[in-house]
């Protein structure tokens, strides 16, 4: 087997000349042609609706009904085919005024911006409670140094989005930007958050996944393990002896098998944001769904059964015992009797967490997302 070392090398000797030849290619000869007044809206996650991007669209068209909206929805399957992605790209890139993206973009981090565009990166997670980006360089879970470099990693932003000061000291560090450019101007998220209506959401959730109305909902929802199967068959042993129905929102890149049972359903939804304003407790790890919930104010629980191997690597931005203990547990049986007690609704602790990494709670992310990008001006 290939060590990772290995693999690197390679993605730097082969990948990284081919984008480039690409770039002086197309990208130059791009620049000279128009610049339009255009939001463009460019991510590679799997996803092909985002509640960030959905979101963001309702407010542009509400309020910029003549700007015209393009969305990119390009996943990195097929490294071939994503070079003819990053072509498109670089058109957009090149004749648009208005750039947002929620994750890592080649086209935008390997290629110089053309004069006049504005690029806001708006992040896929309100905050980092595991490392990530820059801050994981080095690290089992993380790229090589000359990868890092070679990538260009998340260069070229105009600024970075927070939700917090507290926020904003992580990204600066885990995308390697300045701290000036990133600024805390919340993220479309939270205006769906804040606004949402819970009991419709929980109406609509019974009725899609054919629950019972008079029985608590519980959402389970880890964060990505690379090397580990999740153990969900003891979270199931554990709903099994209470009366709460268990809906199951695996990572997009897990692989293993979860069978479905009478009281644990699979979710469909491609974003757990979907199904979260509709039910009533929720099981993560160290995940930024920990946020999330917290706005909503529905119970939650997080069951860090691999803590210790976690804490190696990637490793944790936040005193994760001293800022989340009162609400985590290493064993599933304790994380399903937190929800049912709704610790998290009481603790002190968890709302000074949620106080510190969130000071943009209101409907106003929006309008300062597009006061980031000049829009107003």
């Amino acid at each position: 087997m290939a060590s990772s070392t290995s693999v690197d090398n390679k993605i730097v000797k082969r990948l990284v000349p081919a984008l480039r030849a690409v770039g002086e290619g197309f990208y130059g000869p791009l620049k000279r042609l128009p610049l339009r007044d255009r939001v463009v809206i460019m991510t590679r996650r799997d996803i092909t609706e985002s509640v960030d991007f959905r979101t963001f669209e309702g407010y542009l068209d509400r309020t910029h009904p003549r700007v015209p909206v393009v969305t990119l929805y390009h996943p990195m399957h097929n490294k071939i085919l994503y070079i003819f992605r990053i072509i498109q790209q670089l058109y957009y890139l090149a004749t648009s005024r208005w750039i947002v993206t929620d994750s890592y973009q080649i086209s935008i981090s390997m290629f110089a911006p053309r004069k006049g565009v504005r690029v806001v990166q708006i992040w896929h997670s309100l905050g980092a409670i595991k490392q990530f980006g820059r801050l994981t360089v080095g690290l089992d879970d993380g790229a090589s140094q000359r990868v890092a470099d070679a990538m260009k990693m998340h260069q070229n932003y105009d600024v970075v989005a927070a939700p917090s000061a507290a926020t904003a000291s992580v990204f600066a560090e885990a995308f390697g930007v300045s701290p000036s450019i990133v600024k805390v101007i919340g993220s479309p998220r939270i205006d769906y958050l804040v606004t949402a209506n819970k009991p419709r959401a929980r109406r609509q959730l019974v009725q899609k996944y054919h629950l019972d109305p008079n029985r608590p909902i519980y959402l389970y929802a880890p964060t990505f393990r690379d090397h580990a199967a999740v153990p969900v068959d003891r979270l199931v042993e554990a709903v099994e002896v209470t009366d709460a129905q268990l809906i199951l929102q695996m990572h997009s890149r897990h692989t293993q098998t979860v069978t479905a049972l009478p009281y644990v359903v699979l979710s469909r939804e491609p974003e757990l944001l979907a199904l979260l304003p509709g039910v009533d407790g929720v099981i993560t790890d160290y995940s930024g769904t920990t946020y999330e919930a917290g706005i909503l104010e529905i119970p939650l629980a997080l069951w860090a059964y691999d803590e210790d191997a976690y804490r190696k690597s990637p490793g944790f931005t936040c005193d994760f015992d001293a800022e989340l203990s009162d609400i985590t547990t290493k064993l599933s049986s304790e994380a399903i009797a937190m929800l049912e007690s709704k610790r998290s609704l009481g603790s002190p602790q968890f709302h000074q967490f949620i106080s510190k990494y969130i000071e943009t709670m209101d409907d106003h992310n929006c309008e300062r997302l597009a006061a980031a990008l000049g829009m107003g001006e």
